[in-house]
């Protein structure tokens, strides 16, 4: 897509240099581009970054989607409180790029003036004690940010910290750090499922189910072969198509998530369809077992062994070399507010041991290490390993 830009967007006069000059300045994060378009840019974990133009009547529906497209106690809530002028929102996120949610949230702020006094942005690049400081002082009724931080955050529970919700998206959430969050903040998490080609994909219900907004967006689940997957089975990835933003088309976008629609309908009464989301399918770690052949595991059956013994935003990496009967090895990495005992790591390497070398028959040492530096790429998130795996 990026490298037929200047074709494929609809208004011949924008020219992907010109987009790039104008991105390049913090100073007109949520300005409109020719005062006409809004540009926001990909994280790029899958290698390129994208940037995507969208022309008002795009982001307008797009708030829409977001504003009435909630549990409706959640949305009774928040309203009167905003109202009544009680709302504090925290943004935590990257504050000096042109990111989606970035991008989005400033572009809210100068639509409705009102929020300006509402919302307040901290970076996510703020070191954990004095971002935790700033955020008990400012004693937020929501937060908005990625799991991993909230995660970060409910490690310093013993702070005065408990904001009435949070709104987590970017990442995935299993149901075990959502209830580690919820149980140390004291609070009430409600996830979206977006991406940069189409902003607010899916919500979730007061049942927790993800109900996708197929009336503006059609997500496919499909197999290898990008043929559709009937419901209640998990894809290999999933297609994108946005019935919204006519200033660039996105049809058929690979999306490199894996989904599965739900065969039954949502107790909640809603009649938009509901997912499970897997994760990213590019996401496995490769290993060669003792015949020769090349095994793949899924990176987050590694990680959900590791949050079994409650801790959580560890990451794993391997060494690149793999040969028949060579020692592999698998790096487990902990951040400095996860970090597990001596005993608690030996009884995950156990774990990973009973999947990788006993059920799989790979030759594999599993080692500790510290927090790899790039764990954290530029928009904040946490790369549960490195992409080139």
């Amino acid at each position: 897509m990026m490298s037929h830009f200047d074709q494929l967007v609809t208004n011949q006069e924008i020219r992907l240099a010109d987009i790039q000059e104008f991105t390049s300045s913090p100073t007109n994060i949520g300005k409109p581009f020719k005062n006409r378009y809004y540009i926001w840019e990909s994280s790029g974990t899958n290698g390129l970054q994208g940037i995507y133009i969208q022309d008002r009547s795009c982001i307008s529906r797009y708030q829409a989607i977001e504003a009435m497209r909630k549990p409706i106690e959640a949305m009774f809530t928040q309203y009167t409180r905003l109202i009544l002028g009680q709302e504090r929102i925290a943004y935590i996120g990257v504050l000096d790029q042109h990111y989606a949610s970035t991008v989005s949230l400033a572009i809210l702020k100068e639509d409705f003036s009102s929020l300006k006094k509402s919302i307040r942005d901290f970076s996510i690049f703020e070191p954990i004690e004095q971002l935790v400081s700033k955020l008990t002082n400012y004693d937020p009724s929501v937060i908005i940010t990625y799991p991993s931080m909230a995660i970060c955050l409910a490690d310093y529970a013993s702070t005065d910290l408990h904001p009435r919700e949070l709104w987590l998206g970017g990442e995935h959430l299993s149901t075990k750090q959502r209830n580690y969050i919820e149980g140390a903040l004291q609070t009430k998490i409600y996830c979206s499922y977006g991406a940069s080609e189409f902003l607010p994909i899916a919500w979730q219900c007061h049942q927790g189910s993800l109900h996708v907004n197929s009336d503006w967006a059609l997500l496919e689940a499909v197999d290898e072969n990008y043929l559709p997957l009937p419901a209640g089975k998990l894809s290999h990835t999933s297609l994108l198509t946005n019935l919204v933003n006519k200033a660039q088309p996105i049809i058929r976008y690979d999306l490199g998530d894996q989904i599965c629609y739900s065969p039954t309908k949502c107790l909640c009464g809603s009649l938009l369809p509901h997912i499970e989301l897997a994760g990213r399918a590019v996401q496995h770690l490769k290993f060669i077992n003792i015949n020769g052949e090349q095994v793949k595991i899924p990176a987050l059956a590694i990680i959900a062994l590791i949050e079994d013994h409650g801790i959580f935003n560890a990451t794993i990496s391997q060494n690149e070399t793999m040969t028949k009967g060579g020692n592999q090895y698998l790096y487990v990495h902990f951040s400095n507010t996860s970090h597990p005992t001596e005993q608690q790591f030996q009884n995950i390497r156990y774990c990973i041991e009973q999947l990788l070398v006993f059920k799989n028959s790979i030759n594999l040492l599993v080692l500790r290490s510290s927090i790899a530096q790039n764990s954290v790429n530029n928009s904040g998130k946490i790369d549960i390993f490195p992409p080139q795996y």
